[in-house]
């Protein structure tokens, strides 16, 4: 049986003094406006009525629309916006076709 010591490895050690010897400190935690999720400051958010939405949430607020809603929204035929949501294959290029406004989370929360 073999014992840690703590000091040698590092284990137990606050996290403030493991940043301090290995010379970075992490990337602070912002939070989604609507679910209160956990987000780092790269990640990718989404403008929706004012409120700055991560992407699940803002996929949820797309799909929670009905087809006439979406149209409206897109200026678009309902026919024309059905079939562009249901092509996005990726958060970014369905916030294109709803003509959302996308940022980072560091300079929005």
């Amino acid at each position: 049986m073999r014992i840690e010591n703590t000091m040698v490895t590092g284990y137990g050690k606050p996290d403030e003094v493991i940043w301090s010897v290995h010379g970075y400190e992490p990337d602070p935690v912002y939070r989604c406006e609507r679910c209160k999720d956990k987000l780092l400051g790269d990640a990718t958010v989404y403008n929706w009525d004012g409120e700055w939405f991560c992407e699940d949430c803002m996929n949820d607020a797309v799909n929670s629309l009905s087809p006439e809603d979406r149209a409206d929204v897109v200026g678009e035929s309902v026919a024309y916006t059905e079939q562009m949501v249901e092509l996005a294959r990726t958060y970014g290029e369905l916030a294109k076709v709803m003509k959302l406004e996308t940022s980072i989370a560091r300079e929005e929360l």
